[in-house]
């Protein structure tokens, strides 16, 4: 054993436990930002505290670093579950339904991403996963960690990969529960093991190859991030996707609720000359997302002006509303920005004097 303190050393500084040897202040806000990150992962169940030691940092943070901007932005957004998925959306906007778009399962979180059922993205999942097992071998990765990434990623959550190798191979065994335990989400993305990583080393010891395991270890993190990313694009593509006639799958259903909505409307309450909207070929009508729209703008004047007129003609039927099904809920106050001597915005609703 020697001591780390030399002859004449006047200041030692250690930071928990370790001795500083370069700038104290980046030693002390990494070993702040290394606490601070275990227990917001523990609070937000994204990495248990008893786990978070385990994962191989140090890779995730230089695989980080080669990525631009905007994917680094969206990998922060995904693993703190935050990323644009329905369930997200549906707290913001009530009319968004928390279901998958590909699926139709109720309760699209971000582990879903990965997890989709739906035929095209299973497809799709299947060939990142060929693809990174091809480059896993490229890598001169040991056969075994290609047989256990390959099955673990396969099961897609559903398989413990520690029950293929409880008896034939103990060691890989002991590698495959802290796999299980830590969880195929923490896999997918990019949130690797160190004994992993030191399995991988060890095998590279014994074999001729011009590999190094941190090569090795960063290869590894983008690809299970790129795998996870590529769900995440086709998953847009089926959301965003336009047609011939330019309207995304969102807009035809936005349309054709409104369009139902609009056929709760009695005749009656429209005015004599708007009357012929109700008579419409909604057969032929319907085949045409843009004339759906022109139908709709038609309607909305038809039923303001229906309004304004029985306001003129009865002014105590002001509060009467035209029905329009139980979700249309017309516009009857204006909200306007007014600036005030001090630079602030305030807002008021607007109402109209009375004419003298």
């Amino acid at each position: 054993y020697i001591s780390s303190i030399f002859p004449h050393e006047q200041v030692v500084v250690k930071v928990d436990g370790k001795r500083v040897t370069g700038s104290p202040s980046t030693a002390i806000g990494r070993a702040w930002g290394y606490k601070v990150a275990r227990e917001l992962f523990h609070s937000r169940k994204i990495v248990d505290r008893k786990h978070f030691r385990l994962i191989y940092w140090d890779g995730v943070e230089s695989c980080m670093k080669t990525f631009p901007t905007m994917f680094r932005v969206w990998v922060t957004k995904h693993v703190s579950h935050f990323c644009g998925t329905n369930r997200q959306l549906s707290r913001i906007d009530p009319t968004v339904l928390n279901t998958c778009p590909s699926c139709g399962c109720i309760n699209e979180d971000t582990s879903h991403v990965v997890r989709c059922p739906s035929p095209g993205r299973t497809a799709f999942y299947n060939d990142s996963v060929s693809d990174l097992i091809e480059w896993l071998k490229e890598a001169d990765t040991d056969p075994q960690l290609v047989y256990m990434i390959e099955e673990f990623l396969s099961g897609r959550g559903d398989v413990k990969v520690a029950s293929l190798f409880a008896h034939d191979l103990p060691i890989y065994g002991f590698l495959a529960s802290l796999m299980d335990e830590v969880g195929f989400d923490s896999f997918v993305e990019g949130r690797i093991l160190t004994v992993l990583v030191d399995f991988q080393f060890a095998h590279y010891q014994v074999i001729p190859t011009r590999w190094t395991v941190e090569r090795w270890a960063k290869g590894l993190i983008q690809r299970l991030l790129g795998l996870t990313h590529r769900q995440w694009l086709y998953r847009n593509a089926v959301v965003h996707f336009k047609g011939p006639d330019g309207y995304t799958h969102a807009e035809h259903e936005r349309i054709l609720s409104k369009m139902q909505d609009f056929l709760w409307v009695d005749p009656q309450d429209l005015l004599p000359r708007d009357r012929g909207l109700l008579n419409e070929n909604f057969e032929s009508l319907g085949s045409s997302p843009a004339a759906c729209e022109l139908w709709i703008a038609a309607m909305e004047v038809a039923i303001s002006a229906a309004e304004h007129a029985r306001r003129q003609d009865d002014p105590s039927s002001h509060r009467r509303r035209v029905t329009t099904g139980p979700d249309y809920a017309p516009r009857t106050v204006e909200i306007v920005p007014i600036v005030d001597t001090e630079g602030s915005i305030r807002y008021k609703r607007r109402r109209r004097r009375k004419k003298d």
